[in-house]
């Protein structure tokens, strides 16, 4: 009597971790666990100096999104590029993000805090990784020079930015 009661409980064991972790990741789990943030934190709290102009730090990605129309696309670019960069490149992870209102389904600016003499090169990661990721997205980083202001991302701060000092 004990036997198929252990094998019974045996099995719902493996179903279980079938259901929650092989099967997510052979369907390209759009929740994949979080990132350890210790690299990005222990960066910022010890070794960060602002050194570039907000100019300097800012990108535009284009993007479609072609989801379920339900689905907020911000929330999903916004965790998979958090994820990226704290996996990746934790000195890149501390970004500002907008999109636009009038822009909604086009364009998404990201301004960084350090690591933005790479910024292109992060951006066409970012834009790859959330691709792969997410395949109901288009998306590709444009390499013009941007400038602060209403139109694309006007983040402040002195903690992050040379001049980041809101007058």
């Amino acid at each position: 009597m004990k036997r198929p009661l252990l094998l019974a409980l045996v099995g719902a064991v493996v179903g279980i971790a079938f259901y929650f972790i092989i099967l997510p990741q052979k369907h390209n789990n759009p929740f994949p666990p979080p990132p350890d943030k210790t690299a990005a934190i222990r960066y910022y709290l010890t070794e960060f100096k602002p050194s570039y102009k907000r100019s300097d730090c800012i990108v535009r990605l284009d993007f479609a999104y072609s989801g379920d129309p339900s689905v907020e696309a911000s929330s999903l670019i916004f965790r998979e590029f958090s994820y990226y960069l704290l996996e990746n490149d934790p000195k890149a992870a501390v970004f500002r993000f907008r999109i636009p209102a009038s822009s909604r389904d086009k364009a998404i600016f990201l301004q960084f805090a350090d690591q933005c003499d790479r910024r292109f090169e992060i951006a066409d990661a970012l834009a790859a990784h959330l691709v792969n990721r997410q395949p109901v997205f288009e998306m590709t980083a444009s390499h013009d020079l941007i400038a602060p202001g209403p139109d694309s991302i006007e983040a402040y701060g002195e903690a992050y930015w040379i001049d980041g000092r809101l007058n």
